[in-house]
Parts: C-alpha cells; sequence; structure tokens
C-alpha cells in the first residue's frame, strides 16, 4: 500500500492546479488561432517550465501595459530574444503576436490536450445541468448502496439458506414464541 499512497500523492503534485499553488494550469481554448492543433473548446494542460522552447505550445499572460493586458493567450513559440522574451504566433496566423512577453509571463508548455473537453466542463457552469448530474450521481449512489445486504449470509458469510449438501433450505425455520 505504500507505493500505491507515493504514486497517488506523486500524481496529486504533478496536477495539483496553479492556481492553488502548484505548476499546473489548465485552459480552454476559445477562437481558431491554434487550429488545427487546438478548436474552440478544447482542455490543454500546461507545466509550468523553466526551458521554454521554439516549437513549444505555451501559455502566456499578455503583459501590463499592453493591449488585451491580463488575457490569457496559448500560441507557438517562434522566437526566444537575447533580452528572454518570446515572440509568439498561433499556427492558424501568418504574423507574429505583437506581445513580447517575458519568462514571468508564461504559465507553462503543453503537456496534455483533450479536444473539446472544455466544452464538458463549460456545460456544468450551467446550474440547472450540474444539479441534474449531482442528483443522478446521489440517486446513483443510494441505489447501489440499497442493493447492499439484498443478499442474506450469517456469521461465517454462508449463505444461511444452503443446507451444505448443495441444496437451498426449502422452508421456513420456525420462530420461537
Amino acid at each position: 500500500s505504500v507505493p500505491l499512497v507515493v504514486l497517488a500523492v506523486a500524481t496529486a503534485w504533478w496536477w495539483w492546479p496553479s492556481t492553488l499553488g502548484g505548476a499546473t494550469s489548465y485552459v480552454f481554448v476559445s477562437g481558431n488561432s491554434m487550429e488545427p492543433t487546438f478548436s474552440s473548446g478544447d482542455l490543454v494542460v500546461v507545466r509550468q517550465d523553466d526551458d521554454v522552447a521554439v516549437g513549444d505550445a505555451a501559455v502566456f499572460e499578455v503583459p501590463a501595459g499592453e493591449r488585451g493586458e491580463g488575457a490569457l493567450v496559448i500560441h507557438r513559440v517562434v522566437a526566444v530574444g537575447d533580452d528572454g522574451s518570446f515572440t509568439f504566433r498561433g499556427d492558424n496566423r501568418a504574423r507574429d503576436d505583437r506581445w513580447q512577453p517575458g519568462a514571468d509571463d508564461v504559465l507553462g508548455v503543453e503537456v496534455a490536450h483533450l479536444p473539446g473537453a472544455g466544452k464538458a466542463f463549460m456545460m456544468l457552469r450551467n446550474p440547472l445541468l450540474l444539479a441534474i448530474v449531482a442528483g443522478a450521481l446521489t440517486f446513483g449512489a443510494v441505489v447501489l448502496d440499497g442493493r447492499k445486504g439484498d443478499e442474506p449470509v450469517d456469521a461465517d458469510g454462508d449463505d444461511p439458506l444452503d443446507a451444505g449438501d448443495g441444496e437451498l433450505f426449502d422452508g421456513i425455520a420456525p420462530v420461537a414464541p
């Protein structure tokens, strides 16, 4: 069980979101600038990386003081400047982005891509749909939990109706008054 605990802790650490102090960010793609690589509604998982290189698909925050300040953009690194700034371009674009984010502006590079998964998560933001999903899960848990105990067992875990010879006891045992 120790290896399973270690594996669980390592997995949680790897996927822990940056909003809670981790190194992983989850980005929902919006728009067509990265098609055909990423489409609107896809979920892209990115991790912080000190070695962002040309060719990496990365998420950056539009630097302060620039148009679109604070927006998150997922594009491909096409150049790294001597000053550590990056030049990005969408896969579906003919020109480089006008922004020149630095290393502190880059949230991370792509480690996983889940096509269409963003749409499913966005649907769960609808309170009615979320209530329906929660109700269905609760109902399923109650129904499945209610099935426990349908089969009678005695203290040894055996079927109390089994006479021992493979035949089931065919009657009802008398109950003392």
